[in-house]
C-alpha cells in the first residue's frame, strides 16, 4: 500500500476530522465515500461533545509546554515528566514524549555547556 493512502486506514474519528477541516473544499457527500465512512456517523460525531480522554490529553499538553517554557525550553520529556509527578500529576514519560512530538516541541541543549566543550 502508499502512503497516500494512510489517512484510510486510521480510525473513523481521524477521518471525520479531515472531512471537517476540508469541509469547504469538497462536498461532504464526496469525502464520506472516499473515506469509507457515513454521513450520519460524520453529524453524529460533530455533535459529540469532547471526551474525558482529550480533555485530559489538552490539558496535559498546555501543563507540557507550561514546564517547557518556564524552563527556557531545556527541558526534554524525562525532566519534564519528573517536574509533573513533583506537582502530583501522574503521567507516563512516554506520554510527554508524545505530546512534545505531536506539538514540535524539542528541547535545545544548553549552549554554554557546547560552547564550553568546543573550547576544550
Amino acid at each position: 500500500m502508499k502512503e497516500s493512502d494512510a489517512l484510510l486506514r486510521e480510525r473513523p474519528s481521524v477521518k471525520y476530522m479531515f472531512i471537517y477541516e476540508h469541509r469547504s473544499e469538497y462536498r461532504l457527500e464526496k469525502m464520506c465515500r472516499v473515506m469509507e465512512v457515513s454521513r450520519s456517523g460524520y453529524y453524529k460525531w460533530l455533535g459529540r461533545s469532547e471526551s474525558e480522554r482529550e480533555r485530559q490529553h489538552k490539558e496535559w499538553t498546555e501543563q507540557v509546554k507550561e514546564v517547557y517554557d518556564q524552563n527556557r525550553q531545556l527541558y526534554g520529556s524525562p525532566k519534564i515528566t519528573e517536574r509533573k509527578h513533583q506537582k502530583g500529576i501522574t503521567v507516563s514519560q512516554r506520554t510527554v514524549k508524545r505530546i512534545m512530538k505531536k506539538n514540535g516541541i524539542r528541547f535545545v541543549q544548553d549552549r554554554q555547556k557546547i560552547q564550553g566543550y568546543n573550547q576544550l
